[in-house]
């Protein structure tokens, strides 16, 4: 991060925002809440502190594209799983169809690694670049037009957005592994468990729908008053 952009720490995370928020960007969820939050840090006046969250748990599952014709199996918990899991692509799907986004899903899991580096990289940046790049990656991929574990697609897409691409991928070759490793346990160490996590003070909310709530934390000072006082 540079210089004299830190505002707030909390646990071992140096946060640049009052408002953070955690992505994994193969998780449809944080994609979905990518627009909402840029629209409210727009309208408070905010930047997004974007930072990411490799989801890994299973217990917390990303999913993939799933045979819609295949029939429910006969074990109680399975078909439960099964039919959650429809459920829920379902209902992703509705909300990105509102907000105009395409989702594809992957066919098999993916690893994120690399995404999470370029944002860790990316909020060393200028600070609107860590938003243009979230953005960017989310867009393509759900789009299935980024290779997400590709070192040299996600240097491209760092070089169109007007980066510096050789710094990139020096990063992800050299500091990058740990920073990374750093990052994941700082989060832990706060319970984060699933994305997108917003960060407000002290408090954390999982998923987007409490976006009206923190807007009014955020607007009543409740950041502030808290920090104020450390």
């Amino acid at each position: 991060m540079s210089e004299g952009r830190k505002l707030y720490e909390v646990g071992e995370l140096e946060l640049a925002s009052p408002l953070a928020v955690f992505v994994d960007v193969k998780s449809a969820n944080s994609f979905l809440a990518i627009k909402p939050t840029q629209a409210l840090a727009d309208e408070l006046g905010l930047h997004v502190d974007w930072r990411p969250y490799v989801m890994k748990d299973s217990a917390y599952a990303v999913y993939t594209e799933q045979p819609r014709d295949e029939p429910l199996p006969e074990d109680v918990a399975k078909r439960h799983a099964m039919v959650r899991a429809r459920y829920i692509i379902a209902d992703q799907d509705r909300y990105a169809k509102q907000q105009g986004l395409t989702l594809i899903r992957p066919t098999r899991t993916v690893d994120s690694d690399l995404f999470a580096m370029g944002l860790l990289w990316a909020r060393k940046q200028p600070p609107p670049f860590a938003d243009r790049y979230v953005s960017a990656s989310f867009e393509r991929f759900w789009r299935q037009e980024l290779d997400i574990e590709s070192i040299d697609d996600m240097a491209s897409l760092i070089q169109e957005l007007n980066e510096d691409a050789e710094g990139f991928t020096l990063y992800v070759l050299n500091a990058g592994p740990g920073d990374l490793e750093t990052n994941q346990k700082a989060l832990d160490d706060i319970n984060v468990i699933d994305t997108p996590t917003y960060l407000v003070a002290d408090d954390i909310f999982i998923g987007r729908q409490h976006l009206p709530l923190i807007k009014w934390h955020l607007t009543r000072g409740s950041v502030e008053s808290k920090h104020n006082h450390h």
